[in-house]
């Protein structure tokens, strides 16, 4: 079953059993056909509330709430066994909702994770995913993890794999107020899914109503094989030998290029298109980089694939 760690959501002003206005700040634009929108957004927010609106001229009620909201049970993410929880802790905020919004909510953002313990630490993983070519996103990497952002104009999606332990010492308030789960995130490989949109999330999730989407899995697992865009049936045996001039020549290259931009395959195909001219397509080179960048990042380190493969194993069987 999926799990979610930062959510953005629509529901009906109808299922509001009370509101506290003294807690909201009331705002009102008329626009130039001369209607009238009022809206009322929450002044202080408790952990895990980073917005709620209630707009009254549209019936609506928008919430932005992050699995913090669940306080020790924060590694358990908002899912359907934490629902309920989450519902009670929306619920002390200066509004109350009729527990049964929860089956009416329009997604327009979540960020879909997995908390992973595997037999090597964080950092052997992020290092393997590293060399991954990933042709179809580009690729980001940090002190503490990866990110991986497609390379599309619309419905994109970014994945993230990062040391959880070494994220908590940016929310140390957080982790001082429950420091009993500093020990939970130790280990643990967080990989998460940014659909940042309602259609991105139609496009993955088959849905925006918040249950299914709960009732839904393998999201990450699905988006990590698109990343991996089979480089791990790549041969990493480098015999140049067995080249041709032309072959050699387009591999030494690619070998080069890759140092330069940390196997950053957008990045390459840029320097390359640069030297082009202007109405030459690069689809022989496309061809040519994606193989040999892959072969060549295989061949780094013998254990990345096996690692790379670890985690696709692991997210499978959530």
């Amino acid at each position: 079953m999926t799990k979610l760690d930062t959510i953005e959501l629509t529901t009906s002003a109808d299922y509001i059993q009370s509101l506290d206005t003294a807690k909201f700040t009331r705002s009102s634009i008329t626009k130039p056909n001369g209607k009238s929108i009022i809206n009322y957004s929450l002044d202080k927010k408790s952990t895990g509330i980073h917005r709620v609106s209630v707009n009254k001229t549209y019936n609506k009620v928008k919430f932005k709430i992050s699995s913090k909201i669940l306080g020790l049970n924060y590694s358990k993410g908002i899912s359907l066994e934490t629902i309920e929880e989450v519902v009670m802790q929306v619920n002390k905020n200066g509004i109350i909702l009729r527990p049964e919004f929860i089956n009416d909510c329009i997604l327009n953002s979540v960020d879909v994770k997995n908390d992973l313990e595997l037999s090597l630490m964080p950092h052997n993983y992020i290092q393997s995913l590293n060399h991954l070519i990933a042709p179809k996103f580009t690729k980001a990497r940090y002190p503490s993890g990866i990110s991986f952002n497609e390379n599309i104009q619309q419905n994109a999606i970014r994945q993230t794999v990062y040391d959880k332990g070494f994220e908590m010492q940016k929310n140390k308030n957080f982790y001082k107020e429950f420091p009993s789960l500093t020990k939970e995130f130790e280990k643990t490989l967080r990989i998460e899914s940014r659909l940042s949109s309602r259609a991105t999330i139609r496009k993955y999730l088959k849905s925006n109503n918040l249950i299914e989407v709960l009732d839904s899995s393998n999201l990450n697992y699905i988006i990590l094989n698109k990343i991996i865009d089979n480089q791990t049936k790549i041969n990493s045996v480098l015999k140049t030998q067995e080249m041709n001039n032309s072959q050699e020549k387009n591999f030494t290259q690619v070998y080069y290029l890759n140092d330069i931009y940390n196997g950053d395959f957008s990045s390459i195909m840029t320097h390359i298109k640069g030297k082009l001219s202007a109405n030459t397509k690069p689809s022989y080179q496309r061809k040519q980089v994606k193989k040999y960048l892959a072969m060549i990042n295989n061949a780094k380190d013998q254990d990345s694939m096996q690692n790379i493969k670890e985690i696709q194993n692991a997210l499978k069987e959530r």
